[in-house]
């Protein structure tokens, strides 16, 4: 019987159910956003349970609050007024900012240090200056950081992996518009960075508000970032090569290297060091590390210094000596001073029974590597006798990781012969980057095109190296597919013809080593020469009268008759082939730039084409008239023979010139339309630099 009224009485309630739901409307929870939100928060008998969804805006209304602390760090009110800033440009919706001082309301969006996390809730010791922490807590949600940056970096990282926001270039950005900003509940995303110093130094990158969005904040190239935008790591003095200055050396000598024995050379060393330090009591580092010689060293090599060096067994010994002595004196008075030195050409191998001191951090440098491939894949073909260099770099940055517990690396990421041409680095950079956070690396210098805008691939390797900075674990899914999402909000629906172009010539590159300076024709190695007609053949219609009166003909006629280049060049017509293609499917005025100004280093490579064939031509010319003059040998006064033959071929070679000179022409006017200012490292043009354009962009100076 019981059963029975039981049965009855949940039929009498289904029956009810159905009734209310036949009276009324449809409950649409985007349309009804509060009775969705007042029916969530009904548990049994009335129990109110707190939702985990984050409706921080819906259909263009907002009951959020952005909290900030009442005396919050000059960078976490900047992470308010981003994040503010941010979301309304998203949905449209300004929400209020206030700080700890006002009561809790039930919906928060919390910046920073405050009053609204509980005691020990988020560890400011772990995090450092520059770990974050997102996370939600109910309707609570906490984007935190170390004071000095890690807010207003928790802020971008918010933006960027829960909103779709992408910071790609300081003119550039992507942000999505959306009426609704709604999240699922958020457990903690706790970020930590590897690298202490991270600097992806491509002039494209020099931004300060890009840098902080980015997670930048090392100053070199860019001066010191302001402390709304977290402040640099700085140095005092010179970032390297400071022994000129700190030794007082003068003149010639900066290209040498001072006595490291000599006791009045590390009194004056040490002088200008305390002094450095006093004027900037801020600095986190100061380097004492020797001058930029070549590769013979032009050292001292007194007794005492042969001594050192014989003691352990390498020049990084008298060095690293020189250099514990002045840590070791001003450690009392500068205890989180980190005193920087290199490892670098005859300094980069690890001395015999000598370690850095704790407060010293060694710097190696890549500058011999292969960067087409992994260093860990590269062993260097140079023979180490020549410099004292060993092979491995991997090797070397493993030694030395074993004997110093805070290691840089200043890496190197353009041809700094050819700042416009394609480097082809994008399978190595990834797997570079990760080596050196395996082993204890934590100061990294990414060295671009550093100058001024880049014809290459600039704004997308400035963006990607940042990113490995902050990521260096990034699988290789990850890292390329940050590569394409980037190319195609970039340069629009053509990035994936550009896409195909960066394929390409890691496809055609994979066998080739690359060095920092590599030509194009050793890179990409030009088509053959293929011989067209015998070595002693010419013109028939050529005679003494044409010779004698050269400037009344045309020579550029000849250029092929002994050889000829191939012009199937895959690099280049496929490349010009995407780039078109990339145009035809832009969609913007803006994406057709972009594309252009990246097409750059298409032309640039071409014209190092054509001067290869040009320089193939030529020497046909004066082949011709050398045989002429073999078969005819009374045709033409024996004096005037040879100087006869250098007036025509630099005749014919001016002749031949002037379309390759237009082609340069072009080319260079385009690249300062893009303020791509410098072809190579030390040479800058500009709108009135006289150029030399019958030689290649590399020697347009000369």
């Amino acid at each position: 019987m019981a059963k029975k009224i039981i049965c009855m009485l949940l039929a009498l309630s289904m029956m009810l159910t159905m009734l209310a739901a036949c009276n009324n409307d449809p409950v649409d929870p985007v349309e009804n956003p509060n009775d969705q939100q007042q029916e969530e928060n009904q548990g049994n008998e009335g129990e109110e349970v707190i939702s985990d969804v984050l409706n921080l805006v819906v259909d263009g209304v907002s009951d959020y609050v952005i909290v900030r602390g009442e005396n919050a760090y000059i960078s976490e009110v900047t992470a308010s007024t981003e994040l503010q800033s941010y979301l309304k440009q998203i949905s449209g919706v300004e929400i209020p900012i206030v700080t700890d001082s006002t009561a809790p309301v039930a919906k928060e969006i919390v910046v920073g240090k405050t009053n609204r996390e509980s005691d020990g809730e988020f560890d400011r010791d772990e995090l450092g200056n520059d770990g974050l922490v997102i996370k939600s807590n109910g309707q609570k949600l906490f984007l935190v950081g170390g004071e000095k940056r890690g807010t207003l970096y928790a802020v971008y990282t918010f933006l960027e992996e829960y909103l779709g926001c992408r910071f790609y270039t300081d003119t550039f950005e992507k942000i999505p518009e959306m009426k609704t900003v709604s999240l699922e509940k958020i457990e903690e995303n706790k970020q930590i960075p590897v690298f202490e110093t991270r600097n992806s130094f491509w002039y494209d990158m020099w931004n300060h508000s890009l840098s902080a969005k980015l997670k930048i904040n090392c100053r070199r190239g860019r001066g010191d970032i302001p402390e709304a935008l977290g402040g640099s790591l700085s140095w005092a003095g010179g970032e390297c090569h400071t022994l000129y200055a700190l030794a007082e050396m003068t003149g010639d000598q900066m290209w040498n290297e001072p006595c490291l024995t000599s006791e009045d050379v590390y009194q004056t060393v040490l002088k200008n060091v305390r002094a450095l330090l006093a004027a900037k009591p801020t600095a986190k580092y100061i380097s004492i590390s020797q001058n930029d010689s070549d590769n013979r060293r032009e050292g001292c090599e007194c007794d005492n210094c042969m001594a050192l060096y014989n003691k352990y067994g390498c020049w990084t010994g008298p060095y690293l000596e020189f250099v514990n002595r002045v840590a070791r004196e001003i450690k009392d008075e500068y205890p989180d001073v980190m005193i920087h030195t290199f490892a670098y050409r005859f300094t980069r191998l690890v001395p015999e029974n000598l370690v850095p001191e704790d407060n010293v951090m060694i710097q190696l440098c890549t500058i011999e590597g292969c960067f087409r491939h992994p260093l860990e894949d590269y062993k260097k073909l140079t023979p180490e006798s020549e410099y004292n260099y060993i092979d491995d770099f991997a090797a070397l940055l493993k030694d030395w990781a074993e004997v110093c517990g805070y290691l840089s690396v200043w890496d190197y990421t353009t041809d700094f012969g050819h700042y416009a041409m394609t480097f082809a680095n994008f399978d190595s950079l990834r797997q570079n980057i990760r080596l050196f956070a395996d082993n204890n690396v934590k100061n990294l210098f990414e060295q671009g095109a550093y100058q001024s805008e880049s014809g290459e691939f600039g704004e997308l390797k400035g963006y990607i190296i940042a990113k490995l900075l902050w990521d260096p674990y990034m699988s290789e899914e990850e890292y390329w597919s940050m590569i394409d999402e980037f190319l195609v909000d970039f340069y629009g629906p053509g990035g994936v013809k550009i896409r195909e172009y960066i394929d390409l010539i890691q496809e055609e590159t994979k066998d080739k080593h690359m060095g920092i300076g590599v030509h194009p024709e050793d890179l990409y190695p030009f088509p053959a020469v293929v011989e067209v007609n015998p070595s002693d053949s010419y013109p028939s219609e050529l005679n003494a009268d044409m010779i004698l009166n050269y400037q009344d003909y045309d020579w550029t006629k000849y250029w092929t008759w002994f050889k000829t280049v191939e012009d199937d060049y895959k690099v280049l017509t496929e490349g010009k082939r995407l780039f078109a293609e990339a145009m035809e499917m832009a969609e913007t005025e803006d994406q057709k730039s972009r594309i252009d100004k990246t097409s750059i280093q298409i032309s640039y490579l071409e014209s190092y084409y054509l001067a290869y064939k040009l320089s193939k031509g030529n020497g046909a010319v004066g082949k011709i008239i050398a045989n002429f003059y073999k078969e005819n040998p009374d045709a033409i006064d024996s004096e005037l023979k040879n100087s006869l033959r250098i007036d025509i071929l630099k005749f014919s070679n001016e002749q031949a010139f002037k379309d390759y000179i237009e082609f340069n022409r072009q080319l260079a006017d385009k690249m300062l339309k893009y303020g791509i200012h410098n072809p190579r490292e030390g040479f800058r043009m500009n709108a009135d630099t006289v150029l030399n354009l019958k030689n290649t962009p590399d020697d347009w100076d000369e």
